[in-house]
């Protein structure tokens, strides 16, 4: 799977619900090497960040 894919439906996820996205998260990265799931983790949470922030700073 595409990881761009996984990028912003771990993002959407995090978003609607924290605790499916985990389980999601570990299903959508199951064959990947623990650096490459900490990449898609680390930019995940970074564009929930950056995404909260705009929403929050835009009213």
């Amino acid at each position: 799977m595409n990881t761009e894919i996984i990028k912003i439906i771990l993002a959407f996820m995090v978003l609607i619900n924290p605790f499916s996205a985990l389980t999601l998260f570990l299903d959508l990265t199951r064959g990947y090497s623990m650096n490459n799931r900490r990449k898609v983790a680390r930019v995940a949470c970074l564009t929930i960040f950056i995404t909260i922030s705009f929403f929050y700073g835009g009213g």
